[in-house]
């Protein structure tokens, strides 16, 4: 039976919640002493330039520390400042066995024990016969390969160019990261496939593949005839990117600007924490409702969740901090072109000589609200608003999931079919997912209490929030049109002159009118499907507030309109009673409309259905805790968190994909 889980030994780093870049590398054992200058001139010179790409990111090295180049590129590292993370493909005596001498067993312990390693993980054993030299222990090679090449970003090859020698070696590994996919025989695939976790090949047909940037750079075995100079460095990129020299450098190019998103985000992160640090402080409380994490169960479950916990935290705040400028923004454009539409209207109130500067205001206006849409578009605000609230979503998910004991990725469940520039937000994930152990045993407790119940009941309240506001725009809405409309029919109605085809289209549009109110009457009784004394209290506010807000602003313009010109001399209106009643009726349905754009742009209605799904989803996930804590077999627990993260993140992703194709648009889009 395969093990079901890795062992590691973490090492708490500091928890800023920035996440690194991660470098694999994969090579031979022996390699020409002559060459290794070279080799670290080329390894140099890659590093820099991951560094010009992502300044602000830290790097991460992940290395099985075996002899000849993984322990060339690791001492270099070191001497860059790049830390480590140690993946043995065995436990660290039965792997030390593959070491010759003393002198090797020392300077792998050395590299074990340094302080920059800040991870060691020990992949799980796949086959009995692992512990002696044969295909059981090839296996062991091979699957830490696979490992160190799907959580790389970039995969530091150092490698003769030639066929792969045997399962596990370097070509095999090249070759699984640039089409990812294994060639292998059937048996070792077989064998691979018992692998659970984060170390679990995904064979879905329709998942992207696990492919990515090679950075290989020739080497020569000792035995290898002399050559005059080792060849230079060069990209190796997936098969599909690799039929022209253009296509290979775009795609180079392209996939080292991905890491461009993570390091705006550890840059933002930085520089918010140092500006509003009660903020970020605040998002890492909410996370455990201020609770810190039990150590019930494992002493080193706190620090170890640390790290994931503080990502969390930058990413939850800058998601906020984003959505506020977003909402901020609706708000000025539909402002400012509501009033810029209004002095459009009153123009026609204005004396001939002022009417030009109500035209000029009209336009002044429009010109600032598209520039204000402009400056938002370029900065990007909505696209960060929806990028760190995945990140943060995905987040808490691994951090209770971690919390339960689930060695699991989120990233292996997440956003699983994008192939696009949301791509950044499921490396990110693995990363951190990467950096986080589990403990031995799961405090299902903890989560429930802290994930699920407060999810559960954030969810509530949300749906509740939003439902309100949806039904506050549409109903103020309405009744400003509905009067507006009530006014043309009584205007029209009360003239009383003229062909009688008048009075037929006022009286048509007085029943519809009357059919329209009576509907929204309808409409709002219904939408509660066991009324309570709360909810008729709701609704019956809110149509009075509705009609006390529509009446409110139609009196203020029929009766003190025409006043105006007493008043403020300066503004030059006429005084006439009828034409400031035509303008109370265009106004009015502007205003109307407004609202009822303004709530369709934030998506009240939407956004109430989620949360009442998932506050279902929750609902019957605390259920389903409260069954299986009554089990002696724990891994009822673990499948209840993990179907319910994979709920969750289905539903987010959705959420994401969904406003990701919504752009935010200037209202006049809307109306």
């Amino acid at each position: 039976m395969p093990e079901t889980s890795a062992t590691s030994r973490y090492i708490a780093a500091d928890p800023t919640g920035r996440v690194p870049v991660t470098i694999g590398v994969t090579g031979h054992r022996s390699l020409r002493r002559g060459d290794e200058e070279a080799i670290g001139a080329q390894l140099r010179a890659l590093f820099q330039r991951i560094r010009h790409e992502a300044p602000s990111s830290p790097i991460l090295l992940l290395t099985a520390l075996a002899e000849g180049a993984d322990r060339l590129v690791a001492r270099i590292a070191l001497s860059e400042g790049i830390g480590l993370i140690a993946v043995l493909p065995m436990p660290q005596a039965n792997y030390e066995v593959d070491f010759p001498d003393a002198k090797s067993r020392d300077e792998f312990r050395a590299l074990l024990l340094d302080p920059r390693t800040e991870r060691v993980i020990v992949v799980p054993r796949l086959d009995p016969g692992a512990d002696a030299p044969g295909a059981g222990r090839d296996h062991q090679y091979l699957l830490a390969g696979l490992f160190v090449a799907r959580n790389s970003d970039v995969l530091i090859a150092l490698w003769d160019g030639q066929p792969t020698r045997g399962t596990g070696g370097s070509a095999q590994i090249v070759d699984f990261r640039r089409t990812g996919r294994l060639v292998a025989t059937d048996g070792i695939r077989a064998v691979v496939a018992l692998a659970s976790g984060s170390f679990h090949l995904s064979n879905a047909p329709l998942d992207a593949p696990q492919s990515g940037l090679v950075y290989h750079i020739p080497v020569r075995r000792p035995d290898d005839a002399a050559a005059t100079e080792l060849p230079s460095a060069s990209w190796l990129v997936p098969e599909h990117c690799g039929g022209s020299p253009k296509m290979r450098e775009k795609f180079v190019r392209v996939s080292l600007a991905t890491l461009r998103h993570r390091d705006e985000l550890n840059r933002e992160g930085v520089a918010y924490r140092a500006r509003r640090g009660g903020e970020i402080t605040a998002s890492a409380a909410l996370l455990t409702s201020g609770e810190p994490t039990s150590a019930a169960h494992d002493a080193t479950a706190p620090s170890a969740l640390a790290e994931l916990r503080a990502t969390f935290a930058i990413a939850d705040a800058l998601a906020i901090r984003h959505q506020k400028s977003i909402y901020r923004t609706m708000i000025i454009l539909f402002g400012t072109i509501a009033v810029a539409t209004i002095a459009l209207i009153l123009r026609n109130l204005a004396e001939e000589e002022v009417r030009r500067v109500y035209l000029a205001v009209y336009l002044l206006l429009l010109t600032l609200a598209d520039l204000f849409y402009l400056r938002t578009r370029w900065k990007h605000s909505q696209d960060h608003f929806q990028d760190y609230r995945a990140v943060a979503e995905g987040l808490r998910v691994q951090f209770f999931w971690r919390l339960g004991g689930s060695a699991s990725a989120v990233s292996d469940y997440y956003l699983r079919k994008q192939r696009s520039e949301l791509r950044w937000i499921r490396d990110v994930l693995r990363v951190c997912a990467l950096r986080t152990p589990w403990p031995a045993t799961g405090d299902f407790a903890a989560v429930q209490r802290l994930w699920v119940k407060e999810q559960r009941a954030y969810f509530d309240r949300a749906g509740h929030r939003d439902g309100l506001r949806r039904r506050r725009q549409r109903s103020i809405g309405s009744a400003l049109v509905l009067l507006s409309l009530g006014a043309t029919v009584a205007w029209l109605w009360q003239g009383g002159t003229g062909p009688a085809i008048y009075l037929v289209i006022a009286a048509l549009a007085g029943l519809v009118l009357l059919m329209h109110t009576l509907y929204e009457i309808h409409h709002a009784a219904s939408e509660a499907e066991s009324p309570t004394r709360q909810s008729l209290r709701e609704m019956l506010s809110l149509g009075l507030l509705s009609i006390a807000v529509a009446a409110s602003f139609y009196w203020l313009l029929v009766e003190q309109g025409p006043r105006i010109s007493a008043y403020e001399p300066g503004l030059a209106m006429i005084a006439s009673p009828f034409e400031w009643m035509l303008a109370a009726i265009g106004i009015s349905a502007l205003i109307g409309t407004f609202a009822h754009a303004y709530a369709n742009v934030r998506a009240f209605g939407e956004h109430e259905k989620q949360y009442r799904r998932m506050e279902e989803l929750f609902r019957t996930a605390d259920e389903a805790l409260d069954r299986a804590a009554q089990s002696p077999d724990a891994e009822d627990g673990k499948r209840v968190l993990f179907d319910l993260g994979c709920e969750a993140l289905a539903e987010h992703g959705d959420w994401l994909l969904l406003h990701r194709a919504r752009p935010m648009e200037l209202p006049t889009a809307d109306i």
